[in-house]
């Protein structure tokens, strides 16, 4: 049992000496929020109407994040884990889907969608992601009384509001990064909870959290 525990600790030590640094998901949509912030500051006058794209970079970069392995193994811990957590995994997807659809141009053939210079409106892409940020919301406050993993419940929620940098970015144009980076740290919160409540128990709840 001493060999149990002592593995324990060392996974729960070494999750969260690299939980800041780990390479998630929201980890990777802030970078990508940044580099997309750049693209809007070298490229656009109207900071709050549209975003300078520069072909399809900014939709291929996103697409890399959901198509990479920390939203893989996020996946499979996630229905691993069971209950509420697999619950919400859907409702996150439809929040990448619904992004990406409201980041693509309307109704362009596949050679307009890589001219140059092609911009998207923000509040296209703000109203595109509301419902299905709104949906993990509903579901949190249905859930998180009676459910069983409290902790997973709101870093999941925390989380899923970074998809609404544009709504941010339209408020405040030099506020999008921030606003990324507090919602991850809000989900910092959480997921050093979950941490310490299962270090010792089960350790598919640590590599979720990674």
């Amino acid at each position: 049992s001493s060999l149990v525990v002592d593995r324990g600790l060392t996974h729960s030590i070494s999750a969260q000496a690299h939980l800041s640094s780990a390479v998630s998901p929201l980890n990777e949509l802030e970078e990508w929020n940044v580099n997309s912030k750049a693209n809007l500051e070298g490229g656009c006058k109207d900071y709050n109407s549209s975003l300078f794209v520069g072909s399809s970079s900014v939709i291929r970069d996103f697409d890399k994040i959901w198509q990479g392995n920390s939203w893989k193994n996020f996946s499979e811990f996630s229905r691993k884990i069971g209950g509420e957590v697999k619950d919400m995994l859907p409702l996150i997807e439809k929040c990448v889907t619904d992004q990406k659809q409201g980041l693509s141009p309307p109704n362009l053939t596949s050679s307009q969608q890589n001219t140059p210079s092609r911009s998207f409106d923000l509040e296209r892409v703000a109203l595109a992601t509301k419902n299905a940020i709104d949906a993990v919301q509903d579901f949190k406050d249905k859930h998180l009384i009676n459910g069983r993993y409290y902790n997973h419940i709101l870093a999941v929620s925390e989380g899923s509001l970074a998809f609404g940098w544009a709504a941010s970015l339209i408020a405040d144009p030099l506020d999008s990064q921030r606003f990324i980076e507090n919602q991850r740290k809000c989900v910092d919160i959480y997921a050093n909870r979950i941490i310490k409540e299962q270090k010792l128990k089960d350790s598919v709840h640590v590599d979720w959290v990674m």
